[in-house]
């Protein structure tokens, strides 16, 4: 096994840990409120910024990731419920570090609507048509959440297990880079459970130079802007 091209990925922290609700609630950021980073997401929230100077080589592609976890909601199963949790995923890219600077990077390549995997036990014993063989058979059950109405008594969470995000080309890229993250939660009312989501980036593909060579003396991540 060659784990060459492995071992030359660089990881960097691009989104600090946030707590997103469906409503504007203390302590949380609202999914639908007025915060923006504008363009192809109409509600985002960027990501720290990073100076691919910082970093320990010159970088030609790179992958944005997140992950996220969050609470089910259960009803009674006469009461049908909206509850979904997914999350868009883009780059942007400036010379500066001014935030009125940055522009989108490959739009084409953005993650529109990257929905959680949920996982559920089986249904509440108060349900009527609760069966022990039914829960034998479909205790912790897996899926992609959707934005169908449900009426589900069950408990459990919901994750993003697994997604396969785009690699960016970096070869038109400014000098600072950050991820755009755009969270939704379908849900009924603000009584959703709150999504929780962090991120970062995978640098790949870097040039032929020596790993000893100074690139510069810059912080490679910061959340400030000018």
């Amino acid at each position: 096994m060659i784990s060459r091209g492995l071992s030359e990925l660089e990881i960097v922290h691009g989104f600090d840990s946030h707590s997103f609700h469906s409503c504007t609630v203390a302590g949380f950021s609202c999914t639908c409120g007025p915060h923006s980073t504008g363009g192809s997401f109409a509600y985002s929230y960027a990501g720290r910024m990073i100076d691919r100077l910082g970093l320990r080589a010159n970088f030609n592609s790179v992958k944005p990731f997140i992950t996220a976890h969050g609470g089910l909601n259960t009803s009674a199963e006469s009461t049908a419920m909206y509850h979904s949790q997914f999350f868009g995923l883009g780059l942007e890219h400036s010379a500066t570090t001014c935030s009125a600077d940055f522009a989108e990077l490959s739009t084409e390549l953005w993650i529109t609507g990257q929905p959680n995997q949920v996982v559920t036990t089986a249904t509440s014993t108060s349900a009527s048509f609760y069966t022990q063989e039914g829960e034998e058979v479909s205790i912790f059950a897996a899926g992609a959440m959707t934005s169908a109405a449900t009426s589900s008594t069950s408990t459990g969470y919901s994750v993003s297990a697994t997604y396969t995000p785009q690699s960016f080309p970096l070869n038109s890229a400014n000098r600072y880079i950050r991820m755009v993250v755009a969270p939704s939660l379908w849900s009924t009312g603000c009584g959703t459970l709150p999504l929780m989501t962090q991120g970062g980036m995978i640098f790949g593909d870097p040039d032929e130079t020596p790993r000893s060579s100074q690139r510069g003396r810059v912080a490679v991540t910061s959340a400030c802007s000018s």
